[in-house]
């Protein structure tokens, strides 16, 4: 910025406060086992694991998978390496996931001419719901290149080759997605006549193609497919397939996380002076929100970078587009329609410890510590719900999660039930969950037992009382 301000600096400071109570209340939540497995469990398990370099594909039994086996995703040795130094556990990480959200503001602030931009474009930031939403559901490896996405915004603007390059080879170690983003980024190169642009970036995106879905499979072995039923469906009757889509799409969800940033891209695509930037980063966006549409999922954790784009376009752009004030209040108010609940959310959380999905209180702390002790040294396989998964997190223990999707053991010798509202047991049904005590006490020992938690000892598998499986889990695929 040029002739930093006092007030600049204030704004800083106000934004880096109030992503301290975002960090709090993320903090608080962990404490009282209030997070369940998905994503958090999987993430910090894999990454406990990699942090003793013993295993660099280490099978995490949460997910019922080897982490490379899911996602694509090799940045998490960046956390793995920090575990192995600091052990600080699943703390370590929301801190670090936080640090990745607040990277965001120092770009910004470098980017931006004057204060009064700086407050507006960095409240639009913490106004997202993409951005805010998948900070409150941590931990997600693709969130933590925030930074990575706002640089590389800034690039294709300045048009530094070199950097776009770097930048989308560092991208594309964060999801196997991404490179589908650098394609589109490389055909909009192309369609503008910039073919030496089009040359590189499309190398790049290409390679690490060829290497995710080509390769990998070769290295690692059969791995989870993300979005082949839906390519399948689309190819094999995609009248039906589109037409079904079109009835069933989650609108809802797309206009809270997605419609409002996509208000500053309709602005740069009808100015002449800023079309040509804002159409390379729609045709870079675009795969993305492709991809998002033919799986039917608009959550805020497939719409951080989204945001981040077309902020960091409006930063760059911002005296280029002229936006008025009603344009401003409109691109305010509709990002604050979708995120005042987290903050609302937030508020109650600390002042007044109300949640509708854990119990905030000393009887929840109470059975944490219980179950810790009780699962330390245990030797067998413990099945746990949502919440205990993750307050259970050792990388000694198997432990694994209720309605994972992943592969199933054929039998456990412990289960660790939250009930009566105490934990998170998503994406566990409530009434499966009473069902499935009231039958499974039969089959074993009761080890621990108090108003939020049950943990039994015994045998349990699908021919006694964990046949749960068939159906009432369902839920999860429609909603992550």
């Amino acid at each position: 910025m040029k002739g930093k301000t006092s007030k600049a600096n204030f704004a800083l400071f106000f934004f880096l406060a109030l992503g301290g109570g975002l960090l709090l209340v993320n903090l608080t939540k962990n404490f009282y086992g209030c997070f369940n497995g998905y994503d958090l469990g999987i993430y910090g398990q894999a990454i406990l694991k990699l942090s003793t370099f013993e295993d660099l594909n280490p099978f995490v039994s949460i997910r019922g998978i080897e982490i490379f086996k899911d996602h694509f995703d090799p940045v998490i040795f960046i956390p793995a390496i920090l575990e192995s130094l600091f052990r600080g556990g699943v703390n370590l990480l929301i801190i670090f996931e936080w640090l990745m959200f607040l990277s965001f503001l120092p770009i910004l602030l470098n980017i931006t001419e004057r204060s009064n931009q700086y407050w507006f474009l960095g409240g639009l930031y913490f106004l997202s719901v993409g951005v805010v939403g998948a900070l409150l559901y941590p931990i997600h490896a693709s969130y933590w290149s925030i930074p990575v996405w706002a640089l590389l915004a800034k690039s294709v603007i300045k048009d530094k080759l070199r950097s776009v390059i770097l930048l989308a080879i560092f991208l594309c170690f964060f999801k196997e997605s991404y490179p589908f983003a650098i394609l589109g980024l490389s055909i909009g190169y192309g369609l503008l006549g910039r073919y030496k642009h089009c040359l590189f970036s499309g190398l790049v995106a290409l390679s690490f193609l060829i290497f995710i879905f080509v390769l990998r499979p070769v290295i690692f072995g059969p791995v989870f497919g993300h979005g082949e039923e839906l390519v399948r469906n689309l190819l094999n009757d995609h009248v039906y397939f589109i037409y079904s889509l079109i009835l069933e799409l989650n609108y809802k969800q797309f206009a809270q996380n997605w419609l409002p940033s996509a208000l500053i891209g309709i602005l740069g695509l009808v100015n002449s002076s800023t079309r040509r930037n804002a159409f390379l980063l729609f045709l870079l966006m675009l795969p993305i929100l492709g991809i998002q549409f033919l799986a039917n999922k608009f959550a805020h954790q497939y719409s951080f970078m989204w945001s981040v784009v077309w902020i960091t376009f409006f930063a760059l752009s911002y005296d280029q587009l002229k936006v008025g004030k009603k344009w401003k209040v409109l691109i305010l108010l509709s990002f604050l329609l979708g995120s005042f609940k987290y903050y609302e959310f937030g508020l109650k959380f600390l002042a007044f410890k109300k949640s509708k999905k854990c119990s905030v209180s000393q009887a929840r702390i109470t059975d944490i510590e219980e179950a810790i002790k009780i699962t330390k040294n245990f030797q067998g396989r413990v099945l746990a719900t949502g919440g205990m998964s993750v307050a259970l997190l050792n990388k000694e223990i198997k432990l694994y999660h209720f309605c994972s999707h992943g592969d199933i053991e054929p039998e456990y010798e412990m289960l660790v039930l939250e009930k009566n509202g105490f934990g998170e047991i998503y994406p566990m049904e409530n009434k499966t969950l009473e069902d499935l005590i009231t039958k499974c006490k039969n089959f074993g020992k009761i080890k621990y037992e108090s108003q939020g938690l049950l943990i039994l000892e015994g045998k349990f598998n699908n021919n006694r009382c964990l046949d749960y499986r068939e159906g009432q889990c369902s839920q999860y695929t429609n909603q992550n």
